[in-house]
C-alpha cells in the first residue's frame, strides 16, 4: 500500500537574528512541525538559516538585506524571545500599502507588515495569508485596539487559538490500496452513506470500499472507514480517502526536519 504525500511542500525560511542552542533550535522546529501536522503530510516545512551578519539587526535591515539578494517572499525572525514565548516574527515582502490601511511609514525604509505569530500557528497563518484567505492587517485588527500600524512597535504574541490535537485538522489520507489490502460492498447499508455526481445528477455509488483491519492499523489509519473511488489506477488496485489515526504509534514518531 502507498500513502500518497505532497510531492513539495511549501518552505518558509527563517533567520536567526542571534544564537541559539541545538535544544531551543530543536524546540523550534518541533513547535512548527506541530502546528503543519507533519506527522501526516506537512502543509508547510521549516528551514532555519544562522547567519551572523544578521544578528541584532532590525527588521527593517534584514527585509532591506534580503530584498537586495533578490529574495522578496516571505520569512520568520527568530530571536532571543522565541525560546521562552514560543513564538517567531512572521515577515511579508515589501509593498506600499492600501490607501485604506491606517498605517505609518518611515522614510527612506521599505514598507511591510508583520506579526509576532506562535511558532505553532505559523504554518496555518503562512497558508492563509499566501492564498489571500485573510492577511495581517486583518488579524492585527481584530486582536489589537491599535490606530495605525507602525512596523517599529513592539507586539503582543498573537494566537489564533487552535487545538491541533483535534482530528477536524487532519489532512485526509489519499492512498493506493493492492489486491487483499481492501475490501468491497454493495450492500444499501454502505453505498447510501455517499452521493456521486453523474451529468448533475445525484446518486449512490455502486461500490464502496475500505481497507482490511490489519492492513489500516499497519499503516497508521482509521480501521473501518468505508470509501468510494477516488481515481482510476492500477488493475486489482484502489485509490481511496481515507482518515488518519492521530493516536497510531505510527505517528509517533519524531518528525525530522530539514536541517538548519
Amino acid at each position: 500500500m502507498v500513502i500518497i504525500r505532497n510531492a513539495k511542500s511549501d518552505v518558509l525560511f527563517g533567520f536567526l537574528n542571534c544564537s541559539l542552542s541545538i535544544e531551543e533550535l530543536n524546540q523550534i522546529h518541533a513547535d512548527f512541525a506541530y502546528g503543519s501536522l507533519a506527522r501526516f503530510n506537512p502543509t508547510v516545512e521549516l528551514f532555519i538559516q544562522d547567519r551572523p551578519e544578521l544578528y541584532g539587526l532590525p527588521h527593517q535591515a534584514i527585509r532591506s538585506k534580503l530584498d537586495q539578494e533578490g529574495f522578496r517572499e516571505s520569512f520568520l525572525v527568530i530571536d532571543a524571545a522565541t525560546p521562552s514565548t514560543r513564538s517567531v516574527w512572521y515577515i511579508e515582502h515589501t509593498g506600499d500599502p492600501f490607501e485604506e490601511d491606517p498605517v505609518i511609514t518611515h522614510e527612506g525604509e521599505p514598507f511591510f507588515w508583520k506579526i509576532r505569530l506562535k511558532t505553532e500557528d505559523v504554518p496555518i497563518e503562512h497558508v492563509n495569508y499566501d492564498i489571500a484567505n485573510s492577511s495581517i492587517s486583518e488579524r492585527l485588527g481584530n486582536e489589537t485596539d491599535f490606530e495605525k500600524y507602525d512596523p517599529h512597535a513592539s507586539q503582543a504574541v498573537s494566537s489564533n487559538g487552535y487545538n491541533y490535537e483535534d482530528s477536524a485538522w487532519l489532512p485526509p489520507a489519499f492512498i493506493i490500496a493492492e489486491p487483499g489490502e481492501w475490501v468491497d460492498s454493495t450492500a444499501e447499508e454502505h453505498v447510501s452513506n455517499f452521493v456521486t455526481f453523474d451529468n448533475g445528477a445525484r446518486r449512490h455509488p455502486e461500490r464502496v470500499f475500505k481497507l482490511k483491519d490489519d492492513v489500516a492499523e499497519k499503516f497508521g489509519l482509521r480501521k473501518g472507514k468505508w470509501s468510494t473511488e477516488t481515481a482510476e489506477t492500477a488493475e486489482g488496485c484502489v485509490s481511496l480517502q481515507l482518515a488518519f489515526d492521530k493516536d497510531s504509534p505510527v505517528w509517533q514518531k519524531p518528525y525530522i526536519p530539514l536541517q538548519h
